[in-house]
């Protein structure tokens, strides 16, 4: 099939959407252009982009609409807060209590004690960090204690795999006890 000879600006403006697309495929033909018009021609891939302002309900300031979170709720819907803003609610003491008696049902007084108990050490590896994570089980959702990063992704990879702990032990002591056995079996 024949490609359809390039458009005008004026053209690709005055054809609704499915206008196009007929076009393209061969079953409309473009109106015919005056000799008065100037030629213009405008490559396919030219992208036409809008600049939406949107005033942030929190900060009150007018910023691009690309500065704005896209919401989950629908697609190309965006939130009223700008990016910065949703960013210090999120990481605001309040917002973070309330996260955690909606996601553990864990008090604000029970939270504190577990941190004053714990003194920025995790229960597990006993290592000082600056963040701790409230471990729970997942089946139960009852919180156990405060652990570090590393040992949460520990505990949670091994609450579904609990069967390959003696195989990971056995195998991590077989290694450490036959260092380069690989080597030696190569080599005989």
């Amino acid at each position: 099939m024949k490609n359809p000879p390039l458009l005008t600006n004026e053209q690709i403006i005055s054809f609704t959407s499915e206008e196009l697309v007929e076009y393209f495929a061969g079953i409309l033909t473009p109106p015919e252009k005056k000799e008065s018009e100037p030629l213009i021609i405008c490559p396919i891939s030219t992208k036409i982009e809008v600049k939406d302002l949107r005033i942030c309900t929190k900060c009150k300031i007018e910023k691009p609409i690309t500065a704005f979170y896209k919401s989950n709720r629908a697609t190309g819907v965006r939130n009223y807060q700008c990016i910065q803003c949703r960013k210090e609610s999120y990481n605001s003491k309040s917002a973070t209590y309330s996260r955690i008696r909606r996601n553990y049902k864990l008090s604000k007084v029970d939270y504190e004690f577990l941190i004053k108990k714990r003194r920025g050490k995790c229960s597990l590896c006993k290592k000082k960090v600056s963040k701790l994570n409230i471990d729970h089980d997942h089946q139960t959702d009852i919180v156990r204690d405060l652990i570090c990063s590393d040992c949460n992704f520990f505990i949670g990879f091994l609450e579904k795999r609990a069967h390959l702990l003696k195989k990971a032990i056995r195998y991590l002591k077989f290694n450490r006890e036959n260092p380069a056995w690989y080597r030696q079996e190569v080599e005989s």
